[in-house]
């Protein structure tokens, strides 16, 4: 049987770039951040293997629309986002899908904190202009 060799973080940045998404969907009262990738063609193994050098448990799905064979990996644990979505792809992305990355993770970051600052009953209100997430400074050796 063959090596399988996992696909590189700059190769899967590439594959997000073009057929990955970052959003928020709607459940109830609750807003889930979502990170999925779809892509056309019987792509399972790709996306596996993807998912595997991520370190997720995701399954990866195949399904049919309109005659178009479709595989989909989606990531909505926050556990999971915080842990492999977010390090994974800070400062990887360029483009447009830096700008959608940046916004989503940001949110995510908002929302997490407003979870955080309910102290005793009481909620504190902040302001998010005043959330900013940790930024690393290259020039003081601090890598990601």
């Amino acid at each position: 049987m063959p090596e399988i060799i996992l696909p590189s973080l700059d190769y899967i940045a590439g594959i997000i770039e073009t057929s990955g998404s970052f959003y928020f969907s709607k459940n109830n009262n609750y807003t889930i951040p979502v990170f999925q990738v779809k892509l056309i063609g019987k792509q399972k193994a790709l996306l596996e293997q993807i998912a595997s050098k991520l370190g997720l448990n995701e399954t990866v799905h195949e399904y049919l629309h309109s005659g178009r064979h479709y595989t989909v990996l989606t990531v909505r644990k926050r556990s999971t986002i915080e842990r492999a979505i977010i390090p994974t792809f800070d400062n990887r992305l360029i483009g447009w899908k830096k700008t959608q990355f940046n916004t989503w993770r940001d949110q995510f970051y908002r929302q997490n904190l407003s979870k955080l600052v309910n102290v005793s009953r009481q909620t504190i209100a902040v302001s998010p202009l005043e959330i900013v997430p940790p930024q690393l400074d290259p020039a003081r050796g601090e890598k990601n």
